[in-house]
């Protein structure tokens, strides 16, 4: 049997903190749903994994060290064998050190690094022998590519709900849902991780809220008990969100949490058991930054210059050729690439317990690169995990970067397009090496 724990902490920041997500400030006036960091660490008697799952956007590079420093003085377990992933929730409080309110945003990541950390010693603590099963479900109908095909030949993002001019998605979401189940000596559920492909951005507002993620925890506890903890991890999802514009309907975060978990609950009854080594490997890779023109730069700077208008940094994404879009895009792009280097490194990280491999990227992936993992996968039970480490924006596949596709501009994806072709090879190439120990 593996020695499994499960913990997780409250980090539901106080009022008045920021909510990164958006182009716009937002700070929080009250709590819809609590937010959690919820770590799993799973050993076979010789290697130590974790992952760390926390209700938030995205790190950066202080909270992400600060959290692994701490992990590392406390267990033992190095950042090697750690996955620390952001559920990408756009209604969580602040994970950015370098744009905070003023003190009580300072404050409350150095909350955030200290609880979050403490999730994994605690999991750890909480050890005891389990059988690990596993099991992949679907779950349709709660997630859309949101990029259209328009009958000019464009291809926008999110369009609008005026269907006239669409005429397809250009994608297929991946509706699959792995899930590892955590079992004790006497056959009970003590955990699960999981993982699906959907933008957690379905809650708007200014209420703190751990989106479909955390509704999807909250009914498991009702079905298997509060102790009962839930570690969700968010699939490859860089063009996947909530809205169907073609059938003009929008999901409700509490609706796709209830979806997925009675897909966990059925999937219960049909696992596959889970037998073998615990492995970690870990890869820094250096891929090119995406070129942009000292020209264009100039001309950005001229246009934000000659801008007098008053605007509240919102971004309508149906219409990038409004002018106070155009205007929240060059003061980003202006501080994006100003000082960007030729080349970034990135961090992989693959961990493979028994047959089960779990893939992690940072930032943002396409959907489509899911499909390159399972088709080039040695392992067929699988997690492709996002968000793990540093951003980095958004992955997109190649081929949409003269389009007005959000994620595939210069805003939003400062890597060449290329990189996550590459990053997807070196996390194949890992998992062969696990292989063939």
């Amino acid at each position: 049997m593996y020695q499994c724990g499960f913990y997780e902490s409250d980090i539901t920041p106080p009022l008045g903190c920021s909510i990164p997500g958006y182009f716009r400030k937002r700070l929080g006036e009250d709590v819809r749903d609590r937010l959690h960091a919820k770590a799993a660490v799973i050993s076979d008697g010789k290697t130590e994994v974790a992952i760390l799952s926390v209700d938030n956007v995205g790190f950066y590079s202080k909270i992400r060290a600060g959290i692994q420093k701490r992990v590392e003085e406390y267990t033992g377990i190095s950042s090697s064998n750690l996955i620390l992933c952001a559920t990408h929730a756009h209604t969580g409080g602040s994970g950015e050190d370098r744009q905070t309110n003023g003190e009580i945003d300072a404050l409350y990541l150095e909350m955030l690094t200290l609880l979050a950390a403490d999730a994994v010693t605690l999991a750890k603590k909480r050890m005891q022998p389990c059988a690990l099963r596993y099991a992949t479900g679907n779950v349709e109908g709660h997630s859309f590519v949101r990029n259209y095909r328009m009958r000019d030949g464009s291809v926008r993002t999110n369009p609008g709900w005026d269907t006239t001019d669409i005429v397809e998605a250009i994608a297929k979401p991946n509706t699959e849902l792995p899930v590892l189940f955590a079992e004790d000596e006497e056959g009970k559920l003590i955990g699960a991780i999981t993982n699906f492909a959907l933008h957690n951005d379905c809650v708007a507002g200014n209420a703190y809220s751990s989106d479909y993620a955390g509704k999807l925890g909250e009914v498991l506890k009702k079905t298997y008990g509060q102790e009962f903890i839930t570690v969700f991890t968010t699939g490859f999802c860089g063009n996947i969100n909530h809205m169907d514009y073609i059938g003009k309907t929008s999901r409700n975060y509490v609706d796709i949490g209830e979806a997925l978990a009675a897909e966990v609950v059925r999937l219960a009854e049909n696992t596959e058991a889970v037998s073998g080594a615990v492995s970690a490997v870990t890869r820094r890779l250096s891929v090119k930054t995406r070129n942009v023109a000292r020209s264009e730069l100039d001309e950005l700077r001229e246009f934000v210059k000659a801008y007098d208008a008053p605007t509240d940094g919102s971004v309508d994404l149906a219409y990038p050729e409004k002018i106070e879009t155009k205007y929240r895009y060059a003061v980003n792009i202006l501080q994006k690439y100003e000082n960007l280097p030729p080349e970034k490194e990135v961090k992989l990280t693959v961990l493979c317990v028994g047959d089960v491999c779990f893939y992690s990227m940072p930032g943002e992936p396409f959907s489509e690169f899911r499909e390159l993992i399972k088709e080039g996968s040695p392992f067929k039970k699988y997690f492709a995990i996002e968000m793990n480490g540093s951003h980095h924006g958004y992955i997109p596949t190649k081929g949409l970067e003269e389009t007005a596709v959000y994620e595939a501009g210069p805003i939003s994806n400062s890597l060449s397009p290329e990189a996550g072709y590459r990053m997807v090879d070196a996390l194949l190439a890992m998992a062969s090496e696990i292989v063939s120990l």
